[in-house]
């Protein structure tokens, strides 16, 4: 039982000390509330906003036209490794939060974890549960900034990294990321990536070979508007496209991240906060 020292000024003191304990232990979770709003809020806006300047200089992510052919120009290629560059300190970091993510589903709860690793892993979760929202605003905003730096539209990005990454895609371990659950291709990045096969198709003059891209794209788009999440070119890359990539070959897979694949094509970070708390 609770005892109240005696009446008078001790007890005053006990009241007050008592009164600013319980207002610390109250006031420091909304203290951290605030600090992990702004750190999250702030690089959220400024990509926000580069997303703008992006979409004022370059047009929207389905606005992209690509060659007739579908092939990357050299200098296009090059521009796209130095986003891919530059985004590539942030892969250690989704690495790790994808670790702590997967630890959690590794207990073995038949097998009653111990006190200790159950406490190691929530710690460690509760802390990349606080950290996750502010990463991946800090994600989109250098993507962003990277792609006006480099002179990429996101669309022109998306386009590269899609036919890039082809083979990554086909890979049955891009289902295991956190940002990858059920594909690396949003619905919504798909639509735009098909809007961009068929500017492909409009640039197409006559002749035989017009006609049998025409027919490949054509049937590429339908297969991707049954499967939204199909990426692009399945069964195999446009021999234009192919050999396009293929000098920069080794420089692409070395510039892949698995971690954070699924939401690199999209335009914003919606999607991503709502697979990562949910």
């Amino acid at each position: 039982m609770l005892r109240l020292p005696p009446v008078g000024e001790k007890r005053i003191n006990w009241l007050k000390g008592s009164a600013i304990g319980c207002g610390v232990l109250l006031a420091f979770p909304l203290l951290a509330l605030i600090v992990v709003s702004l750190r999250t809020w702030v690089p959220l806006r400024s990509s926000a906003k580069s997303l703008a300047h992006l979409e004022e200089r370059f047009g929207a992510q389905d606005a992209y036209v690509p060659a007739a052919d579908g092939a990357i120009a050299a200098p296009r290629v090059l521009a796209f490794l130095e986003v891919r560059s530059s985004l590539m300190g942030l892969c250690d970091e989704f690495d790790a939060a994808q670790g702590t993510f997967h630890s959690v589903d590794a207990l073995d709860v038949e097998e009653l974890p111990s006190a200790r690793e159950i406490a190691g892993t929530t710690r460690g979760f509760a802390g990349t549960a606080v950290e996750i929202s502010p990463l991946i605003g800090r994600f989109f905003k250098q993507r962003n900034l990277a792609l006006l730096e480099a002179g990429i539209g996101l669309g022109e990005y998306s386009y590269i990294y899609a036919l890039a990454y082809r083979e990554q895609f086909l890979d049955e371990s891009i289902e295991e990321p956190l940002f990858a659950q059920g594909g690396p291709i949003s619905p919504e990045v798909s639509e735009a990536l098909r809007a961009i096969l068929a500017h492909q198709v409009d640039l197409l003059g006559q002749g035989a070979e017009a006609d049998t891209r025409r027919r490949g794209l054509d049937a590429e788009i339908l297969a991707m508007e049954r499967d939204p999440r199909r990426s692009p070119w399945r069964n195999g890359l446009p021999p234009a496209v192919e050999a396009s990539l293929q000098p920069y070959r080794e420089q692409l897979d070395a510039a892949f991240c698995l971690s954070n694949a699924g939401i690199d094509m999209d335009p914003g970070s919606r999607r991503a906060f709502y697979i990562a708390l949910y």
